[in-house]
């Protein structure tokens, strides 16, 4: 039986670096990222702040790689479409996670959430922003799937518009905007939000379609 690869010290040592990199120690979470310096994150990291640049070209990508590699695990793990289920309750499984995420840390989701948000030219996006671009488009194409899965359950003879179905995610990224400004988010409170409006919403994507005289 062959025995899986081994790392090479070099991959090794490259690995350790960027796992101190992104556990950072609670005297950075929240504001106190906002504050720190990039070399005193080094410094925390135990590395040279030349090397810190090797993985993360700013700040701001730092801030991004932070967050990356536990927002993939959230998102990849994709279940199948129960066609048979409610597509409601395929939504709030889906997205709850994620505020059960952000909560852990307001003030520091605050900050990546108003990064992955902004405006900024195509020669600013670098390879964290990247990622996150990629995995956002994944959810879109996973939410689509079930929406239209469930479509052909439920509704075959009224299926939803493509331009409805790629607008259920703003309701997401506009709930989780709006929760994050208020004073204490709770995540029983903003899937309950988030299901009010989906239920609106739903209710409009599957409606026949309206003649025109």
């Amino acid at each position: 039986m062959s025995s899986l690869p081994t790392l090479s010290r070099r991959e090794s040592v490259k690995r350790e670096k960027r796992r101190r990199i992104i556990a950072p120690p609670p005297r950075l979470r929240g504001q106190g990222f906002e504050r720190a310096t990039t070399q005193e994150i080094a410094r925390l990291a135990r590395i040279a702040t030349g090397t810190l640049f090797l993985y993360a070209r700013d700040k701001r990508e730092l801030l991004l790689m932070v967050f990356n590699d536990e927002l993939e695990s959230i998102t990849t793990p994709a279940s199948p479409p129960n066609a048979s289920g409610s597509l409601l309750e395929q939504l709030v499984a889906f997205y709850r996670p994620r505020f059960e995420f952000w909560v852990q840390d307001v003030p520091l989701a605050r900050l990546v959430t108003a990064e992955v948000y902004a405006s900024r030219a195509p020669a600013e996006v670098g390879v964290e922003l990247a990622r996150v671009v990629a995995r956002q488009q994944r959810m879109v194409s996973e939410l689509e799937r079930k929406v239209v899965a469930y479509a052909r359950y439920r509704a075959p003879n009224s299926p939803p518009r493509r331009h409805d179905r790629e607008r259920h995610p703003l309701l997401y990224v506009g709930e989780l905007r709006v929760w994050l400004s208020g004073p204490e988010p709770g995540v029983d409170a903003a899937v309950a939000n988030l299901t009010r409006f989906w239920t609106l919403f739903l209710h409009g994507i599957f409606r026949s379609p309206t003649k025109t005289p």
